[in-house]
Formats: C-alpha cells, sequence, structure tokens
C-alpha cells in the first residue's frame, strides 16, 4: 500500500545517476530526507521502468513509514540512493491510512 505520491527524477548516467533503466515493475533503494536514509519501494506498474534522465509521478511505500511519514509533507524534497545520489524527489500527495 502506497504511503505517498510522489514526482522522481532520476539523474542522467553522465551525472552520476545509474547507469540503465529500473526493472520495470518496482524499485527500491534509500531515499535520503534531511540526513537520515529510509528504505521504500517505488510501484511501477503504471509507468514502466524509469530511465535515467526520466522524471516521473510514482506511488512509493515505505518499509518503516511510522520512522519516515513524521518527516514528510506536501513539498518535502528528497534523494534516490545507490551508493551514491541517482536522483531526486518531492512529495505530491500524502495517503493517509487508517490504524488497524
Amino acid at each position: 500500500k502506497a504511503d505517498i505520491l510522489a514526482e522522481v527524477h532520476l539523474l542522467p548516467t553522465e551525472s552520476g545517476g545509474r547507469r540503465g533503466p529500473t526493472p520495470a515493475d518496482r524499485f527500491g533503494c534509500p531515499v535520503g530526507v534531511g540526513s537520515e536514509f529510509f528504505d521504500m519501494r517505488i510501484d511501477l506498474s503504471s509507468t514502466g521502468s524509469l530511465s535515467p534522465g526520466q522524471t516521473a509521478c510514482v506511488p512509493m511505500a515505505f518499509l518503516r513509514p511510522d520512522f519516515v511519514l513524521p518527516l514528510l509533507h506536501v513539498g518535502s524534497e528528497f534523494t534516490l540512493w545507490e551508493a551514491r545520489t541517482i536522483g531526486h524527489g518531492r512529495v505530491i500527495e500524502m495517503y493517509a491510512h487508517n490504524a488497524a
């Protein structure tokens, strides 16, 4: 279940981005918020794989939303990380989840 909708931009390969596209269905990497990093998954089922240099609006789910969601709001910016910064993102929408 997605926690946020975000606009993500993958850096071009020549600017330090990935060497190739993401997997077609989902992609996971740490997200940097301030000085902290959190594991997440991007649902690519409606967009397909993202190539270096591409921008897309995608749903994201955090492995520990209770840790990261208090740090985010609409407009928050973050980085995508794979041993280096490979992209940037911005929160477009926060999804409310009912506690079970």
